[in-house]
């Protein structure tokens, strides 16, 4: 047993003592590991299209997945444009690695003075005492800085794979995120340390780590609110778009516009990219059933409602749903002639129940009108997600309006597999 445990204990020593080396290795293995796990998910998302039943092979959304998961299948061979930018990623990252877990090590290291490292401290003011604890303090946080945008570089990788859309440049704009970040936490080292009242070089240890990890995790928004601050002290003009007044911008429909949609689903769908309304109607319901447990039916029912959150704002969505109108397809039926639309007509024009609780800031709902009703017939009609919707619908068996009942390809079994 204690040989055991010396070959553990001298294993993790080993681990520990050469941790740089290993975050390349976790980092080469998981891109690899990946590209690995994102070709076998593929080959089962065409195994299942293989078995759909004819009628679901015959619509546009089928086609249109078929060639989702062809253009997002990955080179089985890496040639040379494919190997560059993961091999600068790995560059980037065992440079900044061995510079982060071995630094500290070598004191002569950060009393040599440079510019880069010890910024005004360099000029010959200080003892080098002085300069090599500031020097080492910025060491710190590009270190904090590097490691936090190194975790954030393996969550974008995550992120992008699982929404097949990993590309080569993908690995540049991780390698230039991790050196705008190191760029960024070295620049904000000796501005702050400029800006804190007190003897120089005394920023406290806590508020360089803070600013560090905000750095990491986001350089861009950390610049942003930089340049803004700037603009404003010097005042700068910067000639940017005019911004839409509060009561002008959009209505944000999330998810849980939706029925049936809560917590966890929300996040499955999340996880793909789809973080609104507007991007659940114009998704692909194939796509989506291939990558998450939720069936086929259930998806297309998501959809259908989504499309109707398109229209109106979620007091209106209410009010239909309280006379039993929940998606576009009975909202069509709804106002597919001139009376039934003049009974929808009127649940729309229903008073609020109450006034709005945020602040009263909400403008008037203005009146709806046939006039209105009959503009969706058209546009709602010619819209390219209403229609292929619609044909998907139909092939799974419901019916999609008045009269139109689902029709299969004549000899064809809905059953059938291939």
């Amino acid at each position: 047993m204690q040989v055991l445990w010396a070959i553990i204990a001298g294993i993790l020593h080993d681990i520990i003592r050469f941790q740089a080396f290993f975050s390349i290795v976790v980092l080469g293995a998981f891109i690899v590991a990946t590209n690995l796990l994102q070709r076998r998910a593929l080959d089962r998302a065409s195994d299942v299209m293989r078995c759909t039943t004819r009628a679901v092979r015959g619509t546009h959304m089928y086609a249109d997945a078929t060639q989702y998961f062809a253009r997002r299948t990955p080179a089985s061979q890496w040639d040379v444009l494919h190997l560059l930018p993961f091999l600068f990623l790995l560059l980037i990252t065992l440079f900044f690695s061995i510079l982060a877990y071995y630094a500290a090590q070598y004191s002569d290291f950060v009393s040599v003075p440079s510019y880069v490292l010890g910024g005004t401290f360099t000029y010959g003011r200080h003892t080098p005492g002085e300069l090599a604890n500031y020097q080492s303090a910025t060491m710190f946080m590009i270190s904090i800085a590097f490691l936090v945008a190194y975790i954030r570089a393996i969550a974008r990788l995550v992120e992008r794979i699982n929404t097949s859309d990993m590309r080569p440049i993908s690995y540049y704009f991780l390698s230039v995120n991790i050196l705008t970040s190191v760029l960024v936490a070295v620049v904000t080292r000796h501005v702050a340390d400029a800006l804190t009242p007190g003897v120089a070089g005394h920023t406290p240890e806590w508020v360089l780590a803070l600013m560090a990890f905000v750095i990491g995790w986001n350089p861009n928004l950390w610049l942003d609110t930089i340049w803004k601050k700037a603009t404003d002290y010097f005042k700068i003009v910067d000639l940017k778009p005019r911004i839409a007044a509060k009561e002008n911008l959009p209505q944000d429909m999330n998810l849980m516009m939706i029925q049936g949609l809560d917590g966890e689903k929300i996040e499955r769908l999340e996880e793909l990219g789809v973080h609104n309304c507007q991007d659940l109607a114009e998704r692909n319901p194939v796509v989506l059933w291939l990558r998450t447990p939720f069936t086929l039916e259930l998806l297309v029912d998501w959809m259908s409602q989504s499309l109707l959150c398109l229209l109106y704002e979620d007091e209106r969505i209410e009010l239909l749903r309280q006379v039993g109108i929940r998606d576009i397809f009975g909202y069509m039926i709804g106002i597919a002639d001139d009376t039934s639309a003049a009974a929808i007509v009127a649940v729309l024009n229903t008073a609020p129940a109450q006034a709005p609780t945020d602040s009263g800031s909400r403008a008037p709902r203005p009146a709806v009108t046939i006039e209105v009703l009959k503009t969706h017939r058209t546009s709602v009609a010619l819209d390219p997600a209403y229609v292929q919707l619609k044909e998907l619908r139909a092939a799974l068996g419901a019916p999609v309006g008045p009269g139109d009942m689902a029709q299969e390809p004549e000899g064809d079994d809905p059953t059938e597999e291939g």
